[in-house]
């Protein structure tokens, strides 16, 4: 009977996932770097590197990255990248976690959707082009009226000569 009382409780339950940012499904993202935090609870809580958000389009799943535990329960995913991903579209979140227990329990999330609409700035390719734009407009009114005046003055001179 000893022997019995000793033998550990393995713990059956995944970890339950639960997303804090974005806070509803079908957030809207407008910015270039946007931070998803999720609380993990569970008996035997997730240690680094068995949290792993995966992000996908409507088609294809674009990556898996790391979370990373910021404080007791909330983990963190910042993404930097946004705007090398396409504008205007829905993007699925889904975050794995594997408990630290001896039976690794594992659970996935529920989808949540977002939706990227980055308001687009003009780059510096785009400022080049413009400044470029000045400059020939400003060098053509400059010969335009460097004419006007060049001509004007010929002609004073040929009318002293007669």
């Amino acid at each position: 009977k000893e022997l019995s009382s000793q033998v550990p409780i393995n713990d059956t339950s995944p970890p339950d996932i639960t997303f804090v940012q974005p806070n509803s499904p079908d957030a809207l993202v407008a910015i270039k770097t946007y931070d998803i935090f999720v609380n993990i609870t569970d008996d035997n809580p997730p240690l680094q590197g068995d949290v792993i958000i995966r992000v996908s389009n409507q088609s294809t799943i674009l990556f898996n990255s790391p979370m990373i535990l910021i404080i007791n329960s909330i983990w963190r995913f910042t993404w930097n990248n946004i705007t090398s991903y396409p504008n205007q579209q829905n993007y699925t979140l889904r975050v794995w976690a594997k408990d630290s227990s001896p039976n690794k329990n594992s659970e996935w999330s529920e989808e949540y959707f977002i939706f990227v609409s980055i308001p687009s700035s003009p780059g510096k390719l785009q400022d080049v082009i413009n400044i470029i734009f000045i400059s020939i407009l400003f060098a053509s009114v400059m010969v335009f009226l460097n004419k006007k005046v060049l001509g004007k003055s010929g002609k004073k001179k040929r009318k002293r000569i007669k």
